[in-house]
């Protein structure tokens, strides 16, 4: 279960972050850059709450294994 909460927590960040930003890879740095077509629609609201869904759901599953 820890596993999954880790893998839920890097799909929700990972959603989100590359709706919104370009990853660009200048020889060894990533540089996160703000898209400039970027459209706040319908599309990007969904996605962005099935990132912060995700993150809830591993926060949920990392504190189940902590628990029991």
């Amino acid at each position: 279960m820890l596993y999954k909460g880790i893998l839920f927590i890097f799909l929700g960040v990972f959603l989100i972050i590359e709706e919104r930003y370009d990853i660009k890879k200048i020889v060894k740095d990533r540089i996160f850059i703000i898209k400039e077509d970027f459209v706040y629609d319908s599309y990007y609201e969904i996605k962005l709450f099935l990132g912060i869904l995700s993150i809830i759901v591993g926060i949920f599953s990392i504190t189940n294994y902590i628990v029991y």
